[in-house]
């Protein structure tokens, strides 16, 4: 009995051991109060430490957010100063201190989220994570090994921010902190896979978004489907309800195999509806129907890697081995 109760304790431990091993820790650089305590006192200090933190994002920061102006470095250290010196900017940054005065528990989610992607693909790069104020320029960007967080587009769909910026309702409802973590694995995804989204039509296009899902599913399995999706509970019992239907209408109209971006726009994109079905039916709708597909696919052939997956880029054969048939 005691033998046994070691072995089990023993059992346990090594599980442990081996799930801290497994578990990746991201570097963070959170740049929003770095940046908006410099002073034209001591910027250039300042620049460098934040120029080797940010790295080739730099550029980006400099020339897109900043939007620098001249070539001049003490123009261009007067031109931070006015940016962080902009009072609806000051008002932002203490926003995001409120709302993520605590960042801890996002580190945790988003390293448990790369931890499952180094799982999956231990011979990719991790990111670098820097959550910063984008100056309502940037949610997610990627840029080489950088993964940047605009944290000023995650406030919440009744921030004040919102209204000032005329964002139209669905607009409003992406900006939730809830939708933050599915957001930067899609954005990830993209970076490191862009390059097998290499079909025209419809079906292609979903089909490589439900990869985007899927993957999504796999690296964020605590996160409610409706959240991964970034709709709400109401929006995917729709869908759910209505799938066949939706089927039916990509097929009866000719829009399954078009190359033409304004036939099915919609379907992959935000907006205030699906154009032409019916007017419950969400934006983005094709999301949930190539997520299916590629869910039917994996469960029917079970042989397939995530990896196979992705490069797996022959839309019809993923739609004839899915035997995807919606019956609802």
């Amino acid at each position: 009995m005691i033998r046994k109760s070691l072995f089990i304790i023993f059992i346990f431990f090594s599980s442990c051991l081996k799930d801290s091993q497994d578990k990746v820790n991201l570097h963070y650089f959170h740049f929003t109060d770095y940046l908006f305590e410099t002073k034209i006192e001591n910027i250039a200090e300042r620049r460098k430490k934040w120029e080797t933190e940010l790295g080739s994002f730099s550029a980006i920061f400099n020339n897109y957010i900043i939007q620098k102006q001249s070539s001049d470095e003490d123009k261009f250290n007067s031109q931070v100063i006015d940016f962080i010196n902009v009072l609806e900017f000051k008002e932002a940054r203490d926003s995001i201190n409120a709302k993520f005065s605590d960042f801890n528990d996002f580190e945790n989610q988003i390293n448990n989220a790369f931890s499952m992607y180094h799982k999956y693909f231990p011979d990719k790069k991790l990111p670098k994570i820097i959550t910063l104020f984008t100056g309502f320029n940037y949610g997610i960007s990627t840029h080489d090994s950088v993964l940047a967080i605009g944290l000023e587009w995650f406030l919440g769909k009744n921030s004040k921010f919102y209204y000032h910026l005329n964002d139209p309702a669905y607009i409003k409802f992406q900006k939730q902190s809830r939708f933050m973590l599915p957001s930067i694995m899609e954005a990830w995804f993209n970076h490191e896979f862009l390059i097998f989204d290499r079909g025209n039509s419809l079906l292609s296009k979903m089909i490589y978004k439900g990869k985007i899902m899927y993957f999504i599913d796999k690296v964020l399995p605590e996160i409610p489907f409706h959240d991964k999706l970034r709709y709400s509970k109401e929006e995917l019992e729709w869908c759910y309800n209505n799938e066949s239907q939706i089927w039916t209408f990509l097929i009866e109209n000719d829009f399954l195999f078009s190359t033409k971006e304004n036939d099915y726009r919609s379907y992959l994109n935000l907006s205030p509806y699906a154009k032409g079905m019916h007017r419950n039916a969400p934006s983005r709708v094709g999301y949930f129907v190539g997520y299916n597909i590629v869910n039917n696919y994996m469960k029917n052939n079970p042989q397939i890697t995530i990896k196979e997956l992705i490069l797996e880029t022959d839309e019809q054969t993923i739609l004839n081995r899915s035997r995807y048939k919606p019956n609802n």
